[in-house]
């Protein structure tokens, strides 16, 4: 997708573009050299792995608005992208889309202490009808 968007956006030959990705799982190492995923990510890098490498500092000047702009080369993400990285975010952006779709209107928001747990397992109930 970056490639076929700075390809057309910009004039970037996809050829000219590397792709690295800073992932919080080892397992997208791996996966990053499966035959199914060749050319859709170059490399990635963990999260620990780039923190060992480059530190950040968590200051004021550096944590600033101004400073901290950036450009959105694929606009912004949806509202389901922007909660999948918190614990339990990937399933309470389907329980809110199946929500949408069945009933054409916003879901309440779900909060973690809804979920409950057995044995490493969450489950949310909706009532899609009320």
């Amino acid at each position: 997708l970056v490639r076929h968007q700075f390809k057309t956006q910009r004039g970037i030959p996809p050829e000219k573009i590397y792709i690295a990705s800073v992932m919080p799982c080892v397992a997208k190492k791996d996966e990053v050299r499966r035959k199914q995923l060749r050319g859709a990510i170059d490399d990635v890098i963990t999260s620990r792995e780039l923190m060992a490498q480059a530190p950040l500092n968590f200051d004021r000047e550096t944590t600033s608005p101004e400073y901290l702009k950036y450009d959105t080369p694929l606009d912004e993400a949806s509202g389901a992208g922007k909660i999948f990285g918190n614990t339990g975010g990937v399933m309470e952006a389907a329980i809110r889309t199946a929500y949408w779709m069945y009933t054409g209107q916003e879901p309440p928001r779900v909060q973690f202490t809804d979920f409950e747990t057995e044995k490493g397992i969450r489950e949310y109930s909706i009532d899609l009808d009320e």
